[in-house]
């Protein structure tokens, strides 16, 4: 079973959380194909993926760990453990972790000004289950570029301290 995270982007304006509209691009988005709700060209989520390496970061979320425990390397230091729903959540994306229930887990926040002062260049160890090979990487070359495509997105719409993402997982 695959584990798989919802995030949404909230900018702070005159004191108050705003949840950010679709404004960034849908990574899957095919124009060829008839829009629909699983084609449109902007989105309200800032990353879709499926990296058990950046919910390991983001969160201590499969750290260290694959399907059914297997262990996949020495893991990741988080940026911060799962911190609950921020208590002033926009009333959008608490109506979207809500409706998860219980299958929702993990739920945290983080200000852009955390993502951009993380330590991106540390190094782990991977393992492969298949074979007895391991290699070391970045946190930045496990993270891939399409997460610092995501950075970027933020980085457009305010200070990074007035820039959230707030997060959960599913599995």
């Amino acid at each position: 079973m695959g584990c798989d995270i919802h995030i949404y982007a909230e900018v702070k304006e005159n004191g108050e959380w705003e949840k950010v509209g679709p404004v960034f691009d849908d990574p899957y988005y095919a124009p060829e194909r008839p829009l629909s709700d699983w084609n449109q060209p902007k989105i309200d989520q800032p990353y879709v993926g499926r990296n058990y390496d950046l919910f390991a970061i983001l969160a201590d979320v499969r750290n260290g760990r694959g399907f059914a425990g297997v262990p996949t390397g020495t893991g990741f230091v988080p940026i911060a453990a799962p911190r609950g729903l921020p208590n002033d959540v926009t009333p959008g994306v608490e109506a979207q972790a809500d409706s998860w229930g219980r299958d929702g887990h993990s739920h945290s926040w983080l200000l852009l000004s955390e993502l951009q002062g993380y330590d991106w260049d540390q190094v782990t160890t991977h393992v492969s289950y298949y074979t007895s090979v391991q290699w070391e990487s970045t946190y930045r070359d496990s993270v891939g570029e399409h997460f610092f495509k995501t950075i970027t997105a933020l980085q457009a719409l305010g200070h990074p301290d007035s820039v959230r993402i707030v997060f959960w997982f599913d599995n």
